[in-house]
Order: structure tokens, then sequence, then C-alpha cells
């Protein structure tokens, strides 16, 4: 009865100490085809992928400006305006209230939205 637990307890120290947690690589934003590579890489937050708004909306060809007094993006492109309020979960879209399913927020200076919304909002695909 000792041996078995001996060789039991061995085994799960072996297991134990060869596991190693999968380190989850960032993920990855594809525009037209090519990779984009940001300051603050996108990340996972309760099953959602939020991305640099200022980043892909550049990319994407609008103009972004940020309000400091009211903590919002603005995105401008042609006849659509944007505007985004960090911790939100309501931005407006031409005025419009649209619903996200988890809020804007602020990592390392740089505003990071669902990646859904921030591909979209000018016609995009996700």
């Amino acid at each position: 009865m000792r041996k078995t637990n001996w060789i039991i307890g061995l085994i799960l120290l072996a297991i134990v100490c060869c596991w190693t947690p999968n380190a989850t690589a960032a993920p990855t934003v594809n525009l037209d085809g090519r990779q984009l590579a940001f300051e603050v890489p996108p990340m996972i937050e309760n099953g959602r992928t939020l991305v640099p708004l200022r980043a892909i909306f550049e990319e994407m060809g609008a103009t972004v400006t940020w309000d400091p007094a009211t903590y919002s993006a603005t995105a401008v492109k042609s006849d659509t305006i944007v505007v985004l309020h960090v911790g939100s979960t309501t931005p407006t879209i031409n005025g419009e209230v649209t619903q996200l399913d988890v809020p804007a927020k602020i990592v390392n200076g740089r505003t990071l939205a669902p990646l859904r919304f921030v591909g979209e909002t000018f016609g995009g695909t996700v």
C-alpha cells in the first residue's frame, strides 16, 4: 500500500512540475490583408476582443480626436460621426445610441474598444 501511494504521489508531482500554463498570445488584427501593429496589443476581456480604437479608425481613414474633459473619443469619416466615452457601453453613431457588450477602457494611455464595434462602424467586416 505504501509503495502504491508513493508511486501515485510521484506521478502527481511529475505532472504538477511539468505542467506549464499556456501563454495566450495577443490576438492579431488584419486590415485589407495586412496585419496591423499596435503600441498596446489587443486583449480579450469577458470573451470580447478589445482593440486600440484610434489606430484602427485612422487606418480606416477616419479622423480621431480625444476630449480629456469628457473622457471621450470622436471619430469622423465622411458623413459618419462616432462618439465613445471610456467606461461606457453606449457609444453614438450619428447621434444614435448603440450598445456594446463590454465598455471601452484605457490601457497604457490608449483607448480600447470591442473589435466588432470598431471594425464595423465604418463599413468593415469582422
